[in-house]
C-alpha cells in the first residue's frame, strides 16, 4: 500500500471510530483504535519522497477527525466523571441520613 492508501485508510477508520463514539459504541472505538494504530505504524515504512498536495489535505483531515474525537471522548469522559461523582454524594448523603 502507499502512503496515501495508508492514510486514506487511517481517515476512515477515525471517522468511524468518531461515528462508535457519538454513538457512546466504546467496545467498537476501542477495536477500531487498534486498527488505526496498525495502520499509522505502516504509514512510517512508505513514506514519500516528496509530499503532495493530496497527502496534505488527508493529513489536514486527519487531524481534524481526531481533533473531533478528542473532544467527542472527552466530554463522554467529563459525563461519566460527573456521575460517578454524583452517585458517590448520593450514596454518602443516604448514609448520613439513614445514620448508616
Amino acid at each position: 500500500m502507499t502512503y496515501l492508501d495508508q492514510l486514506n485508510t487511517a481517515c476512515s477508520l477515525t471517522e468511524e471510530m468518531l461515528n462508535r463514539a457519538k454513538e457512546e459504541n466504546w467496545e467498537q472505538v476501542i477495536a477500531l483504535e487498534s486498527q488505526r494504530q496498525v495502520c499509522l505504524l505502516n504509514m512510517d515504512k512508505c513514506l514519500p519522497e516528496k509530499p503532495d498536495a493530496s497527502i496534505d489535505e488527508k493529513l489536514q483531515e486527519l487531524v481534524a477527525l481526531n481533533n473531533e474525537l478528542t473532544k467527542v471522548s472527552t466530554i463522554a469522559k467529563n459525563n461519566c466523571y460527573h456521575l460517578f461523582s454524583q452517585n458517590k454524594n448520593t450514596k454518602k448523603a443516604f448514609h448520613t441520613y439513614s445514620g448508616a
